[in-house]
């Protein structure tokens, strides 16, 4: 794996090496203080077995269950905010929301740029990373390519979700939240053991029904409203003392608000000047479902893991085409319409794996993986002669339909993996990880057999770490490593480029993890090189009105992160975090596209901030016996960063705030919230439509209460 560039991360480099010399010094000076509580020892699961956060050669965020449910998270987007070089932003359908790690993005035909796991199955499209968190245990981000453990898509990292599991005893809780926007939300879980504790339950359900906060002028109402429910539950079955099977489920179906987009100029994008102003009132129907089943054997040479799972999306959306609501103007060709697209997504995914004891010097594992996946989509736009009368999708029944894209594709991917842990001596260890991906695609326009398309792509993904442990409190170490994410096919359509090729990452890594002041200081840091090959982003076409993905010859980003978590007092909790980020486009070859952007060479990638920072302070204190207050703050800053590939529609951050405040006890608790405490206006998403640029906003303040009794 060849890095071209390290010289623009050298200085961070030094600069990590002799923080880690200074902080191995501190180390060895610490003194005992007071009797304050040490920071729990943090497991993680990021090398598919359990390991000390502070002893693995990765950079990684990991957020417990105390925590998601005192932040009140509910998306991917509430956790970006609290992970370096993480971030997540909603854009057109409240399930399709943009993710950008490290400088790598997400697009909207093709895949994230992170595997995305939930109690070990790898879900196969974006439509299920953005599904709510619901009954969460812990959240893992894992930065940095993954594709020697977690195969395509983790170009830029993984994230693993793990679900709350059963236990022996009956346990329960009933949540219920108000708030603006005439926001309620209501959910419940229940969990035990049956049949003389062989079988263990956990059922969750949930349901929310809210107005919105974005009002549209012309509509005279909000269009992010939201009407949600689910459900999720495991059944395990415990064979025998050493082999375990659960069955697990999750169900969703809503109706939201989407394409809440303003008509703005490239200088008011960060602006309230400009309202919603659509004619056609907007929904969009989206139901997940999924089942998977796991089954784990401990063997005498370690531990046998199978998982399969079924996963299928189902989103249909119908709203404005235009983004206005304007009347039809011939003489400049400008012609309102409708828009109506049909996503269906279902895929069958099977993993295997061998996993050798962790208590030897030498630790390995071995493992295959198989997915088939089926994805539908179709795209029409609706005639709208008037424009300028409010109409929703049954007055649409006998306008002129142009039905833009019918598109098929399939794809079946298969993969073989291993990964070896040496322990060369007490303190060093040597890691050396390898994956090959393949995967089979084709894509096909039904109404033109000669749109018929097929290629295969493949890629054999090495990973090497090597850690030294210079101290109980030091770690430093460091990683080469290569991702990989799939090519495929743009729908057929004139001036498209049919095919985008595969998205090679490969990096290499230095940082170390401290524990510093007798357990009461986390403090890690990590430099970064990175070229990505084929770096892939979407764009709007103008030519179909609809999006394609393109890649970009050669893109280079060279970062530093930091992140830890305080103790200061017993009653004092901070965690913070700081990424610096530079993202410049070194290579681009018009040739590659039918509609050639023009002068992208020194451009960043869309969406990419050049910084972020956050902090969220937690302060406990007993009122009473059995009785705390707990305040929380939390801030988020976000850098500039652009929307667009040639770097018109420009963002120069923002700093976005919530708080809450809590009385809890054993039993229950009450909390009021304020998210986006200072209704900071970002925008989350830019297109440019037949009536010019549009911005997607974020979510305006929203104060809320919030009940939890567990039993």
């Amino acid at each position: 794996m060849a890095i071209t560039r390290f010289g623009t991360v050298s200085a961070a480099t030094a600069s990590v090496l002799l923080c880690a010399g200074l902080v191995d010094q501190a180390s060895a000076q610490q003194t005992s203080s007071t009797n304050q509580l040490m920071l729990e020892e943090v497991v993680v699961t990021s090398r598919k077995r359990e390991e000390n956060l502070q002893e693995i050669p990765d950079s990684v965020t990991v957020l417990g269950a105390d925590t998601i449910e005192r932040a009140g998270m509910q998306t991917i987007t509430d956790f970006a905010a609290m992970t370096p070089n993480l971030s997540a932003f909603g854009n057109f359908r409240p399930n399709l929301t943009n993710i950008t790690i490290r400088g790598i993005t997400s697009t909207q035909l093709g895949e994230p740029p992170v595997a995305f796991v939930v109690d070990g199955i790898t879900v196969p499209n974006i439509e299920f990373i953005n599904q709510g968190l619901h009954d969460i245990q812990s959240i893992e981000v894992i930065r940095g390519p993954q594709g020697a453990l977690y195969g395509k898509n983790a170009v830029g990292g993984a994230i693993n979700i793990t679900t709350k599991q059963p236990v022996e005893e009956f346990e329960g809780s009933v949540r219920v939240s108000y708030g603006e926007g005439d926001d309620l939300g209501l959910s419940g879980t229940i969990g035990g053991n049956v049949a003389d504790e062989r079988v263990t339950y956990r059922l969750s359900a949930f349901y929310r029904d809210a107005d919105g906060l974005i009002d549209d002028d012309f509509l005279g109402e909000a269009t992010d409203f939201i009407e949600e429910k689910g459900a999720q539950g495991l059944l395990g079955f415990k064979i025998s003392d050493r082999t375990y099977v659960d069955l697990r489920f999750r169900y969703s179906d809503g109706d939201y608000g989407v394409g809440w987009y303003d008509l703005v100029s490239a200088d008011d994008i960060e602006t309230d000047t400009e309202r919603r102003a659509h004619n056609v009132f907007p929904i969009d129907e989206n139901k997940l479902q999924n089942v998977s089943l796991k089954l784990e054997h401990e063997a005498d040479g370690g531990t046998f893991q199978f998982v399969a799972g079924y996963n299928k999306s189902e989103d249909e959306n119908f709203l404005d085409g235009d983004f206005t609501a304007l009347p039809p103007d011939f003489d400049n060709g400008f012609f309102p319409a409708a828009q109506f697209s049909l996503v269906e997504d279902s895929a069958v995914t099977v993993e295997t794996r061998f996993t050798s004891p962790s208590d030897a010097n030498l630790r390995w594992q071995v493992g295959a993986f198989y997915q088939d996946r089926d994805r539908d989509n179709d795209f029409d736009f609706i005639d709208d002669p008037v424009g300028n009368v409010r109409r929703d999708r049954s007055s649409f029944a006998n306008e002129l339909v142009f039905d833009i894209v019918r598109d098929r594709q399939t794809s079946e991917a298969t993969a073989l993996f291993g990964q070896l842990n040496y322990d060369a001596t007490d303190a060093l260890e040597l890691t050396f990880a390898l994956r090959y991906d393949e995967e089979d695609r084709e894509g096909l326009d039904p109404r033109d057999p000669d749109s018929k398309a097929e290629d295969s792509f493949d890629e054999l993904q090495p990973k090497g770490s090597l850690a030294y442990q210079f101290s109980e409190h030091l770690l430093a170490y460091a990683t080469l490593a290569r991702g990989f994410r799939s090519g495929g096919f743009n729908e057929v359509g004139p001036g498209v480029t049919r095919t985008f090729d595969s998205e090679i990452s490969d990096t290499l890594e230095v940082g170390f993890k401290s524990t510093l002041l007798e357990g009461l200081l986390t403090f890690n840091v990590a430099a970064f090189a990175s070229k990505l090959d084929n770096a892939q982003f979407s764009r709007f076409n103008p030519e179909t009105f609809g999006l394609e993905q393109l890649a970009i010859s050669e893109v280079e980003n060279n970062g530093l992160e930091l992140e830890g978590r305080w103790l200061p007092i017993e009653s004092l909790d901070v965690q913070f975090g700081f990424a610096l980020l530079d993202n410049e486009i070194t290579d681009f070859n018009p040739d590659d596209f039918i509609l050639p952007p023009e002068g992208l060479e020194g451009n960043t990638i869309p969406r990419v901030a050049d910084w972020s920072a956050n902090l969220a302070i937690t302060h406990f204190y007993a009122l009473s016996d059995g009785i705390d207050l707990s305040t929380r703050i939390a801030a988020n800053w976000l850098g500039e960063r652009y929307f667009d590939i040639e770097n018109t529609f420009k963002d120069d951050g923002a700093t976005l705030v919530d708080v809450s405040i809590a009385l809890e006890t054993e039993d229950w608790t009450v909390a009021l919230r304020a998210n986006n405490l200072f209704d900071e206006l970002e925008p989350e998403d830019m297109i440019v439509g037949p009536a010019g640029p549009g911005r997607f906003r974020n979510k305006p303040r929203q104060i809320l209460a919030e009940l939890t009794y567990r039993f």
